[in-house]
């Protein structure tokens, strides 16, 4: 049960081992951009060094659904 519920929960969220593989950039870097974003997210609740992969789309890329 702890398992799946951890696969549906990192299914919901970039890490920045993620953003740092996807972007092609250091870890350093990944970290302030998701610090950046968590900021930006003032009305959210957030969780440090992970974004949600809908938010990540829309602020970063510009994408939305």
């Amino acid at each position: 049960m702890e398992a799946e519920k951890s696969k549906k929960t990192s299914s919901m969220y970039y890490t920045a081992m993620d953003v740092q593989e996807m972007l092609g950039i250091s870890k350093g870097m990944a970290y302030k951009i998701l610090r950046k974003l968590n900021a930006a997210a003032k009305n959210y609740i957030v969780i440090p060094g992970k974004i949600p992969r809908a938010y990540f789309a829309e602020h970063y890329y510009g994408m939305s659904n």
